[in-house]
């Protein structure tokens, strides 16, 4: 026997097709039922006219998912490879960067063997060691002419550094400029290529 089903006020009606009877039509409803213990238990409720069918549980349960706590992945900050990546790309030593941080040189050379920085501190050793990794990922030769170099309001890398300004975001800035220059350079060579110079005459008096 077949029947349509359609919600009735959050019930499953069994309406009867026409020529059936209406005796022992039911309503029904899939109930969860939660237990302290996590598990979760569906059962179906009936409701029908003259009696109550008691509450029957289906033959399978189903545990619910346990709450689990997300596992934090905790990231160390390796202040030997900052530092010495701070050295090899702006050739800063361990004494004058820990000028530009505001701490003691020993203080530096404690992170390089295990104490870690924090607050302000590691806030600009992240920053410097950042902006030379932007460097070394474009495989830019940072030389002492480019670090006094202008390029952000009048200010070279030098000049954010002796401020106590943060060089992640202006170096990106520097980096930009010094790719369309490469770029103006290649697009100026290859329309020279092939062209043949006016000679110079050497032979002139400039007297």
């Amino acid at each position: 026997m077949e029947y349509d089903i359609s919600s009735a006020n959050g019930w499953l009606e069994h309406t009867p097709q026409t020529g059936e009877s209406t005796l022992g039509q039911a309503t029904k409803a899939l109930v969860l039922l939660s237990f302290s213990s996590g598990v979760c238990l569906p059962v179906m409720a009936y409701e029908q006219t003259g009696y109550e069918t008691p509450l029957s549980a289906l033959d399978a349960s189903y545990p619910l998912a346990q709450p689990t706590e997300q596992s934090v992945v905790h990231h160390t900050f390796n202040a030997v490879d900052a530092t010495d990546r701070i050295k090899r790309v702006f050739g800063l030593s361990i004494s004058r960067q820990s000028q530009i941080i505001g701490v003691s040189r020993q203080a530096v050379y404690n992170w390089r063997n295990g104490d870690e920085p924090t607050g302000n501190n590691l806030e600009v050793l992240t920053d410097l060691s950042d902006a030379a990794e932007l460097f070394e990922n474009e495989n830019i030769e940072v030389t002492g002419l480019l670090m006094k170099r202008p390029f952000t309001q009048g200010k070279s890398l030098l000049d954010l550094l002796a401020n106590g300004e943060s060089i992640y975001e202006p170096s990106k800035k520097l980096i930009a400029q010094i790719k369309q220059e490469a770029e103006e350079r290649t697009g100026l060579a290859g329309r020279l290529r092939g062209r043949t110079l006016p000679r110079i005459d050497t032979s002139i008096d400039l007297e």
